[in-house]
């Protein structure tokens, strides 16, 4: 088996993450993934590759994913109108039907397809399996008092044997 490096210069990266690949071996890292990053699959690609590594490292990656702009276009195709307030996607019923749909079904399959085509492991987790949360007070919206509906905060965490 040859073991030789055609370009050592690939190695100069390696060598300087090393410490840290020491310090957090074994580690848990969160990793939010959403917004513009979603959207250039040289980036995705790109990040992907990069949690791959880390677990092949000793780093345990755990990815929290968004999907606005799939829920926004799904939403559009079903004929509901997104509405934001403060920047927070107002959520009534027919809404959060469409985010976990999109969530579950589309974004966190394709996002561990891709990992797995990669050469990681993973496997898929619904948020509603993991964490428990709470319902936002309403929100001003400038004019106005305006109830968000399902959108909330993180409560806690859902224990389970996964």
């Amino acid at each position: 088996m040859n073991t030789q490096i055609s370009d050592p210069s690939r190695v100069l990266p390696l060598l300087e993450a090393l410490p840290y690949i020491q310090r957090y071996a074994g580690q848990t890292f969160v990793i939010k993934y959403g917004g513009s990053a979603m959207e250039d699959e040289s980036v995705v690609r790109n990040m992907l590759q990069d949690i791959v590594f880390l677990a092949a490292v000793g780093i345990r990656p755990v990815v929290i994913h968004g999907g606005g702009k799939a829920i926004t276009q799904r939403m559009k195709e079903a004929g509901v109108v997104a509405r934001f307030v403060n920047g927070l996607r107002v959520t009534d019923s027919v809404s959060i039907g469409i985010v976990e749909e999109v969530l579950n079904t589309v974004i966190n399959p394709g996002i561990v397809q891709m990992l797995k085509g990669l050469g990681g492991k993973a496997c898929g987790i619904r948020g509603q399996e993991v964490m428990k949360g709470h319902r936002l007070p309403p929100q001003f919206d400038g004019v106005q008092s305006v109830d968000l509906g399902f959108v909330g905060e993180v409560a806690g965490r859902i224990v389970t044997g996964k």
